[in-house]
């Protein structure tokens, strides 16, 4: 606080992790200098050490683990992939096993953690890493879980593990994020995605500035029916399950658009699990739990992280209530596009086979 009180915020921006700090300077080069100077003046004067061999400057620096590019037009930041590499043979290991050591599972979810710094849709899958860990030392925990002394099962992390597993083989080792100056400087919710489910159908809408510019219209095959075990003549129809594998399917075909930058995505939808489910990418059923990791790995593409949900009535719905019910029986005959989509293009959506779930065909 000292040091940025003596600095201009509007030419330089002081953070501090821990005991690592980094500057964002702006000026001409004497300016910058000067900031530079004044910075480590003040530090040599309450008596820090500094580590001048491990100082950077320019326009990219390595801090906290992350390699900082700063351009013209935006900033990008990325894991080295040799780290990216190691926690994914480390992750493959680890699920090998019976059982884990708490200091090797503390580890692991620290270098995870680092990871989530950046991918924060990683951070609910953390929980049960978390959760494991502060077992520790807790005889009652250890006595339930029969496990050997320090040590967890594996099976108890084992779905966090086979999700990271998953991650990191589809990142391809690369993760760079981008933040373009642009987005930064636009105002958000400029991207809304309605959608809702029948129990024959999908219906979405993707709004640009408020003007629905794409919709779908996806009837539910047979291959949906067989993978997730619900029926339309069942008495649980499977409505929870249809609403969020709408969600899913109106952000895998609209990815294109909210991954460009600053956004903010308004999920209208009429059903709480759904909502609730793309917010915490968790659920109860294992239907509902499929399509939420399969959320979570989507989103990891998104550089800003979803700030509002919004859930209303059904009736409000109308737009994408019509368009799922479109192959409902009852309604075939005399259904029509709704008025306020004849200007809209319809979207093709990928088919709903092995390639469809990601998360799926890695968790073998």
């Amino acid at each position: 606080r000292i040091t940025q009180g003596v600095l201009d915020p509007q030419k330089a921006r002081l953070h501090i992790f821990t005991d690592d700090p980094v500057a964002i300077l702006k000026g001409t080069r004497e300016e910058v200098d000067r900031a530079k100077a004044t910075m480590i003046m003040i530090w040599r004067a309450l008596g820090f050490d500094l580590a001048f061999a491990k100082g950077q400057s320019g326009q990219s620096v390595v801090w906290i683990g992350h390699l900082i590019t700063v351009f013209d037009d935006r900033v990008e930041a990325q894991i080295k992939p040799e780290f990216l590499h190691d926690l994914l043979e480390d992750t493959i290991k680890l699920l090998r096993r019976n059982t884990i050591t708490y200091k090797s599972l503390r580890a692991y979810a620290g270098r995870s953690s680092h990871v989530a710094n950046l991918m924060w849709a990683w951070r609910p899958f953390m929980d049960s890493l978390w959760a494991a860990i502060h077992t520790e030392g807790d005889a009652k925990a250890r006595r339930r879980s029969r496990a050997p002394a320090n040590q967890v099962w594996t099976h108890q992390v084992r779905s966090s593990l086979r999700w990271i597993r998953c991650f990191l083989t589809a990142s391809g080792g690369q993760v760079i994020r981008t933040w373009p100056l642009a987005a930064y400087l636009s105002t958000a919710a400029d991207i809304i995605l309605a959608f809702d489910a029948s129990a024959w159908g999908l219906g979405g809408v993707c709004y640009i500035r408020g003007i629905p510019r794409f919709y779908i219209c996806e009837p539910l095959g047979e291959g949906d029916y067989k993978k997730f075990g619900k029926r339309p003549e069942d008495d649980d129809n499977g409505q929870q399950i249809w609403e969020c594998l709408a969600a899913l399917v109106v952000l895998k075909v609209w990815r294109h658009i909210w991954t460009n930058g600053r956004f903010t995505l308004g999920m209208r939808g009429d059903n709480v699990t759904a909502l609730t489910m793309t917010m915490k990418f968790k659920a109860s059923s294992p239907g509902v739990r499929t399509i939420a990791r399969e959320v979570a790995h989507l989103l990891t593409s998104a550089p800003y992280m979803p700030i509002i949900y919004e859930h209303v009535p059904g009736i409000v719905n109308q737009v994408a209530d019509v368009l799922s019910r479109r192959y409902d029986p009852s309604r075939v005959e005399g259904w029509t596009l709704p008025s306020s989509l004849t200007s809209a293009t319809l979207t093709a959506c990928p088919p709903r086979d092995k390639g469809f779930y990601i998360v799926d065909a890695t968790d073998a």
